[in-house]
């Protein structure tokens, strides 16, 4: 099976189409740090008036892959449906608002995509990366330029993240079709390799 790695659609994006942007003081606010989703946890205390804003006068039409300033998988009920008829069980809904930063007119029904357990898949041998290290913090950090991922640590999972590249996602192939022949806008898609 064909994997790919999810991406915002930039070539088809136009000035209306809309951003959202999370409070200054979120953290504080709802007690959730900006990178739990990269951890792969399940969580058990999400708020649910957890809100993003938007500024109408600055775009005011959604995507079902929803930019935002946090880099959340923020998605809509139609994204979310195409994902639930594939019956996909690595994940967790979490239900945000969005509201007109002036109006405070709402878009309902948009979800952060929680991808739960971060898979050893990257296939280094294959890849293309470079590792640099913060000396200041002593880590090393990995930067991967294409990906190569491993056929037999997929496990033909339909969404994943991986355990040391964590900000990337990656799709299997029906997902994809799934997602293009309905429609889902604003995303697009880069195939990698599979060793």
């Amino acid at each position: 099976m064909n994997y790919y790695k999810v991406m915002y659609d930039d070539e088809n994006s136009f000035p209306e189409q809309m951003v959202c942007m999370a409070e200054d003081d979120y953290e504080k606010k709802y007690g959730i740090d900006q990178y739990i989703f990269q951890k792969g946890v399940r969580l058990t205390n999400w708020n649910n008036d957890f809100t993003f804003y938007y500024d109408k006068s600055e775009g005011y039409i959604p995507t079902d892959y929803m930019a935002n300033n946090l880099g959340w998988f923020l998605i809509s009920p139609k994204f979310k449906d195409v994902m639930e008829k594939l019956d996909i069980k690595n994940v967790q809904y979490l239900p945000v608002k969005i509201k007109e930063k002036i109006t405070g007119e709402e878009i309902h029904g948009f979800n952060i995509v929680n991808i739960i357990e971060l898979i050893d898949a990257i296939d280094w041998d294959n890849s293309e990366y470079s590792v640099f290290e913060l000396k200041e913090r002593g880590i090393k950090m990995i930067s991967v330029r294409k990906y190569a991922l491993s056929k037999n640590s997929i496990n033909n999972l339909h969404i994943l993240r991986l355990k040391d590249s964590k900000f990337a996602i990656f799709v299997s192939e029906q997902l994809k079709n799934e997602l293009l022949n309905n429609g889902i806008t604003g995303i697009d898609f880069l195939k990698v390799k599979v060793i």
